[in-house]
């Protein structure tokens, strides 16, 4: 996501091999300290925890599953989307260098793929309903077809992360080295926060889901 030079990039990764947890990477550059500047961590956190916990629930899908909450994941995915966008406008008007394009767009993608299975799974609703008022088995066989449906959408969309992910993290590192020690502080506990209460959002609070 970040655009250092090589030589301050191999610098910033010497150092963040040496280091034991997060917590302890510092660099040698003034912090920024503007109120704009410190709620850009936080506000990242909760769009990177709740995309990590949306891709982790989704490639860990059963494609037959069909509890599976739709309309819920489109509401978390589009939520993230905006604390990115928001995070983005906000290193913007602050003159912070920082580029979160590429979790912006992941979650973009996100949104775009939950929508439809959305859709779908609120099409199927209503059209069981309406067949069940005429006949039980029609209403059995348009439960069969949308669930068809749904189940290939995910698997489409499984295919998709599987390919994107490991990139995307592999930028998400390079771009998380480039934070201040207060900031990787910041980041880190609100990461923790954020990622409990997404998980808590899929799964129900006091679920434990590894």
């Amino acid at each position: 996501m970040g655009t250092p030079d090589t030589n301050r990039l191999e610098n910033l990764r010497s150092k963040f091999l040496q280091m034991t947890s997060p917590q302890e990477f510092g660099q040698e550059r003034k912090e920024n300290v503007t109120i704009i500047s410190r709620n850009v961590p936080p506000m990242l956190a909760r769009a990177d925890a709740a995309f990590i916990v949306l891709t982790d629930a989704l490639r860990n899908a059963s494609p037959d599953q069909p509890e599976i909450n739709y309309k819920l994941l489109s509401e978390i995915a589009a939520d993230a989307r905006e604390q990115a966008q928001n995070a983005d406008r906000l290193t913007r008007a602050d003159s912070i260098r920082a580029d979160f394009t590429d979790l912006i767009e992941s979650l973009d993608l996100l949104c775009r793929h939950l929508s439809v299975l959305k859709v779908i799974s609120e099409a199927e609703l209503n059209a069981c309903k309406r067949a069940e008022s005429i006949c039980f088995h029609n209403a059995q066989n348009s439960e069969i077809i949308f669930q068809k449906i749904k189940r290939d959408l995910l698997i489409d969309l499984q295919n998709i992360l599987a390919d994107l992910c490991p990139a995307f993290l592999e930028k998400r590192q390079i771009f998380l080295e480039s934070f201040t020690k207060a900031d990787m502080d910041r980041f880190t506990h609100a990461h923790g926060t954020f990622t409990a209460f997404s998980k808590n959002r899929i799964y129900g609070p006091g679920h434990e889901k590894n």
